[in-house]
């Protein structure tokens, strides 16, 4: 959790670099690898299967979870990833 009330999107690259990051001082502090890992930023329908993409295990949700349409997009669209990455 690192970008948590900025209203800004990071890249699914920058948040890519950060989960390694996280993972390793884990990995090193816990010898742990498989501790789930969520994205804190500002997450939205169109962006969320992008973080999930780059490994995270999900997302915690801000203000788009006031909003039902955009919230149910952001639940189908991590459903569809989710289920997607099982039939790979």
């Amino acid at each position: 959790i690192w970008a948590i009330g900025t209203g800004k999107a990071c890249s699914p690259d920058d948040a890519l670099s950060m989960l390694v990051l996280i993972k390793r001082v884990l990995q090193e502090k816990f010898s742990e690898n498989n501790i789930p890992i969520l994205y804190g930023g500002s997450t939205d329908d169109k962006n969320i299967a992008s973080y999930i993409e780059v490994g995270y295990n999900g997302a915690l949700v801000g203000g788009s979870s006031l909003k039902p349409l955009i919230f149910l997009k952001m639940k189908e669209a991590m459903k569809t990833r989710i289920s997607y990455e099982y039939r790979s």
